[in-house]
């Protein structure tokens, strides 16, 4: 390990002339534990953990365990505290709540739109409801039909996205902390690990010595047993050191990783602080420039409809006044009495005393024919008249006039036409 300390024992050794004499040291790991001491040679002089026993098979096979507990138990333990998170996600919803503003600003007008479009009496309920104290319905009308309120309720949504990104934030520099403090503690046992890898490469390179020399003296049955045993412990020890360097390495690279996500979470940490004191800022500002320009917008088209109005105006204004000035020249030429209706009253009039006259004509001839028709008729009733009373003269029928007189309260005038006739002539 990088941070490993070697602490150099002071062992001053004279210097033969075929070896290069180096004085004895002992290493310690980054907490300043002695781990073990090296002779001048490289022999071990002594050691803080217990060493490999050829003799006791068992003590190969459990080489380096103890280390290895202690570091399987802060594995697992930390492993649990770093799933207990808090963090609040960032959502699509408040996503959309940055990114649609101007739609949102869009849903005002129409909103607004809406609004004014309502029956008169959803207007009288609203206004008797808010007048009542339900604010709600005020609140709301607000919310969604003016900028102010979208504005607002955008800038609430920011502020519930700066917190998310602030628990992240908290959370990132607690993922650091934990993984600097599970590197703080499985480093010690990483370097004890490793050097008792290699003080038991030392005792094997020993104990194969031992297997060479069994095999330079006379083969006996018994000495080829001994030779074939003590390699069958050589290379099980030799397989349980291997897989110590594995575990080894893979515990180098678990630290290595650490620190990388580290580095990944520091620069997390860096931009949600960016966001927090820099962005969620500008965003609100951009929010309001949004604002400004739909206000702009607004001010621009109401103008420009202004001023079409007012061409309209102008346009419609001066078709009307050419309009009455083709009128009133119109007028001044055909103003009072015209000749061509005088000339026409004047024909009428002739017609009408043309028809006149031969009314006139036409009624005297038909009182002339009349008075004529009217005169004969007149001289036949007389006659008939004359011949009724010659009638009357009989006696027996006066006589019966005279008695239906008698019986009735009416009398019937008589009347004289002449003197009456006897016999001896008239009078």
């Amino acid at each position: 390990m990088s941070d490993k300390k070697e602490i150099i024992v002071d062992a001053v050794v004279e210097p033969t002339s075929t070896e290069v004499m180096v004085p004895a040291r002992t290493v310690t790991n980054s907490t300043g534990q002695e781990i073990v001491t090296y002779g001048e040679k490289g022999e071990i002089l002594s050691c803080q953990f217990g060493r490999v026993d050829f003799n006791t098979p068992a003590t190969i096979l459990s080489y380096c365990d103890d280390v290895k507990d202690e570091i399987s138990a802060i594995l697992d333990s930390t492993a649990q505290m770093a799933l207990d998170s808090q963090e609040v996600q960032v959502d699509e919803k408040m996503l959309a709540n940055i990114t649609s503003f101007e739609e949102s600003l869009d849903e005002s007008e129409k909103q607004k739109q809406k609004e004014a479009n309502q029956p008169a009496i959803i207007k009288g309920i609203k206004g008797i409801l808010a007048t009542l104290g339900v604010k709600r319905f005020e609140e709301k009308s607000e919310e969604e039909t003016t900028y102010k309120g979208r504005y607002e309720k955008y800038c609430e949504g920011l502020e519930e996205v700066s917190a998310a990104v602030e628990s992240q934030k908290q959370g990132a520099l607690n993922d650091i902390n934990l993984r600097n403090a599970i590197v703080s503690e499985l480093t010690p046992y990483i370097e004890i690990l490793e050097e008792m890898i290699k003080v038991g490469e030392i005792d094997k390179d020993t104990f194969d010595a031992t297997i060479e020399a069994l095999k330079a003296l006379p083969q006996t049955q018994d000495t080829e047993y001994e030779v074939q045993y003590k390699t069958q412990l050589s290379e099980v020890f030799n397989g349980k050191l291997d897989k110590l360097r594995t575990a080894l390495v893979a515990l180098k690279t678990q630290v290595q990783t650490y620190r990388l996500q580290n580095g990944t979470d520091m620069q997390n940490v860096m931009e949600a602080t960016t966001y927090i004191s820099d962005v969620a800022p500008i965003l609100k500002a951009q929010g309001s420039v949004m604002v400004f320009n739909r206000q702009q917008e607004n001010r621009l088209r109401t103008l420009a409809q202004l001023n079409e109005a007012a061409n309209v105006a102008m346009t419609n204004n001066a078709r009307d006044l050419e309009q009455n000035i083709q009128a009133a020249a119109e007028l001044g030429l055909n103003s009072g009495i015209t000749v061509e209706i005088l000339k026409s009253i004047e024909g009428t009039v002739r017609r009408g005393i043309t028809i006149s006259q031969n009314f006139r004509q036409q009624k005297q001839q038909k009182i002339a024919q009349n008075k004529q028709a009217l005169t004969q008729l007149s001289s036949a009733l007389d006659s008939a008249s004359q011949e009724l009373l010659q009638l009357a003269d009989d006696a027996t029928v006066r006589e019966e006039l005279l008695k239906g007189s008698n019986t009735s309260s009416y009398r019937v005038p008589q009347k004289r036409l002449g003197t009456r006739t006897t016999k001896k002539g008239r009078k």
